[in-house]
């Protein structure tokens, strides 16, 4: 019994070691010859893109310009009598609006008076010789008739050269009266049209004499804006510039504007831009809703004329090498365009070679090639998704 409990677990053993080789051979043939994984090929998506319609169409260019507020005249306000201020305009200081005509300094007058009283005089006395030269011209003429000569008498018997003196200072006395009024007058310095007062250098108790200079006056009744435009920019021109009408914004505020016209267009090249200019005008620039200042900066917009065969396509649109892509029937497609003009974030350029209808791609990237299958989808479609998205994430956030 006790040698049949030993051969037992020898046999087992001797079996394990037997079969060993066995399933080592068999495992390395069912590795070998197992079926191969299935192989799934992924199939090419074609990237996304988004378009925008675009259609080919008139559209009125606008040319966008900038400049500054200028005065039509700038006038260094003089007197052209000597006095002292006895009188002055509370309107006559730095910055003040002033009226064409209105006072704005008085001179002591007591010498002009003087002056013209003495001028009258001299007139009245002047007019009193004349007179007396003339009957002793008419008194000569009957003396020498009634003498009974035949000779015809000479000037000096007739007294004729005497009157003529007399004749000739007459009129002399009243070019003398008709200047000392005219000094009388120019006691009242007067403001010569619409203006600003700017810089003023007298003040009551001043003397004043000609050649000096009493302050500036900026004319106030228009101003001027000069714009200087590229070769480019007075092709959009209308052709008739007669009526045309220019918005003016104010470059620190853009909800105030103005309206102004086009007042010349200049026939030369500056030499300093090399580009010619064109002056807006603007009535009445200190009375409008809001005063339009002078000295400020402001954009001006000119409608131009219109173009036909244009394509108003967003500006991010045009890559920096100057192409725009379109999708055709999945495919994208590439265009060199220059635009011929452009305002509120939007270019036009001409419709060319290119359909009447195409699907723009309103962000290109670098990556695009010619003839690259894309996917499409609308501008608005992706627009009406961000929303929804928006609105779903905010429902879920109140949630």
């Amino acid at each position: 019994m006790t040698a049949q409990k030993k051969i037992k677990p020898a046999l087992i053993t001797g079996l394990a070691f037997a079969l060993l080789p066995a399933t080592y051979f068999h495992n390395q043939y069912a590795i070998s010859n197992q079926p191969a994984p299935p192989v799934w090929e992924e199939a090419a998506r074609a990237p996304l893109v988004t378009v925008k319609n675009v259609t080919a169409g008139s559209y009125h260019g606008v040319i966008e310009a900038y400049g500054e507020v200028k005065a039509v005249n700038n006038l260094a306000l003089g007197s052209e009598v000597t006095g002292r201020v006895i009188w002055q305009n509370p309107a006559f200081a730095d910055g003040a609006q002033v009226r064409k005509g209105e006072d704005l300094l008085r001179l002591d007058d007591t010498e002009f008076q003087v002056a013209l009283a003495n001028a009258q005089q001299a007139l009245s006395e002047a007019e009193l010789a004349l007179q007396q030269e003339e009957q002793q011209h008419s008194q000569a003429r009957q003396n020498w008739e009634l003498a009974g000569f035949k000779e015809k008498p000479s000037d000096l018997v007739l007294r004729i050269p005497q009157l003529n003196a007399a004749k000739a200072k007459l009129k002399a006395a009243q070019a003398q009266v008709t200047k000392a009024q005219r000094d009388l007058r120019l006691t009242h310095v007067k403001a010569p049209f619409d203006a600003v007062v700017l810089n003023p250098t007298a003040t009551l108790g001043s003397f004043i004499q000609p050649g000096g200079t009493l302050a500036n006056l900026q004319r106030s009744d228009t101003a001027e804006i000069t714009l200087s435009l590229s070769p480019v920019q007075w092709q959009q021109l209308p052709a008739n510039t007669d009526g045309v009408i220019a918005k003016i914004v104010s470059q620190q505020d853009g909800s105030v504007s103005w309206e102004g016209h086009i007042k010349r267009l200049s026939s030369t090249v500056s030499t300093e831009t090399r580009q010619r200019s064109l002056v807006i005008a603007v009535d009445k620039p200190l009375e409008q809703h809001s005063p339009l200042l002078f000295g400020s900066f402001v954009n001006v917009e000119i409608q131009g004329a219109m173009k036909n065969g244009m394509m108003e396509i967003p500006s991010f649109a045009l890559t920096p090498e100057g192409y725009i892509w379109y999708a055709e029937k999945g495919e994208l497609k590439r265009h060199k365009t220059s635009p011929s003009f452009g305002y509120g974030g939007q270019l036009f350029i001409p419709q060319s070679d290119l359909p009447e209808n195409i699907q723009l791609i309103t962000q290109p990237m670098a990556s695009y090639l010619p003839g690259m299958k894309v996917t499409t989808r609308d501008t608005e479609a992706a627009a009406q998704n961000t929303v929804v998205s928006t609105v779903v994430s905010q429902a879920g956030g109140a949630q």
